[in-house]
């Protein structure tokens, strides 16, 4: 029954998810239609998408199910078992789907870092992501042993101490700070050099950077999750912002990864031209010389990268 807090999380849950779900559609036939290239950022922010239709269905079933109820609405215990796996379900989904997309993200920029050391900082974001959401995703899918004490509750197995897993997931949630902050900001310094109207730089700088907003959501979530104690945290106001919290920051972190050829009026994006400033300034005196004069023997790069592939 959607009542309450369960209405609220379902309306928003598929609101974001069709949302996110057009943004891919729409990527996805500029790649394969338009474009006809399709990258492995492109395969995996398709798989990605694919974990969220899952984590959303998570959120739909478990609003369904009883998520966002207080434990006395519950007519059965088989009702709150209901409710709380599709809780534990969704928490594990949340995971692999924020990891993929970043991953998505990274991959991207690696078309228009140029310089190695533009290179290096994006492999340390994949890194990092990989190498704090594995354990995460472990520790939120093994906190119980049997698993299915997570959901049951009989007594008979056991659970790891809240407290450590708060403490997994306030690591987990300033690393994802970190990772999204950096692939928000990190493409401004990287198109700074790129030749193209200041107005086409912004709006580059913009739709890259739209990954922050996923960060904000992390960062506001933070203050709420010692709530994850409480026995009764289906209902608990803060789990339920958190559950909406988690949802919003995936779904406003899709159009952040829209390529930056993504359409016919973007194809001044698809390849840029990187001048070295002798270059530039040898072409000039090169215009003023007679025929047969030679300014310099020195040989200045002039190198068109195309970052559509």
């Amino acid at each position: 029954m959607l009542v309450g807090r369960s209405k609220s999380i379902f309306v928003a849950t598929l609101i974001f998810l069709c949302i996110s779900l057009t943004t891919v559609a729409l990527r996805c036939y500029v790649r394969l239609r338009l474009v006809r290239r399709f990258g492995w950022d492109d395969a995996l922010m398709v798989l990605a998408m694919a974990l969220n239709i899952w984590f959303a269905t998570c959120g739909l079933t478990g609003s369904v199910a009883g998520i966002g109820r207080k434990l006395d609405d519950f007519d059965r215990p088989q009702e709150i078992e209901k409710a709380l796996f599709w809780w534990w379900l969704g928490q594990s989904a949340y995971v692999w789907v924020v990891t993929i997309a970043r991953l998505s993200i990274a991959m991207l920029l690696l078309r228009i870092a140029i310089r190695r050391r533009d290179s290096v900082v994006t492999y340390v974001v994949m890194s990092l992501t990989v190498a704090v959401g594995l354990p995460f995703w472990l520790v939120l899918m093994l906190q119980c042993q049997p698993v299915r004490e997570f959901w049951q509750r009989t007594g008979d197995g056991y659970c790891i101490d809240t407290e450590y897993i708060l403490d997994v997931a306030y690591l987990y949630s300033a690393t994802a700070c970190l990772c999204d902050f950096t692939l928000g900001l990190y493409p401004i310094y990287l198109i700074r050099n790129l030749q193209m109207t200041g107005r086409s730089k912004w709006a580059l700088a913009g739709i890259l950077g739209l990954g922050c907003v996923a960060s904000a959501a992390v960062v506001i979530r933070i203050p709420f999750l010692p709530n994850y104690k409480d026995t009764d945290f289906l209902f608990r106001p803060s789990n339920n912002d958190r559950s909406h919290g988690s949802q919003v920051a995936l779904d406003s972190s899709w159009p952040g990864n829209w390529r930056s050829d993504s359409g016919p009026e973007g194809a001044q994006f698809v390849s840029t031209t990187a001048t070295t400033p002798n270059a530039r300034a040898r072409r000039h005196e090169a215009e003023g010389l007679e025929e047969g004069e030679v300014i310099s023997s020195r040989i200045d790069v002039q190198q068109t990268f195309d970052i559509s592939r």
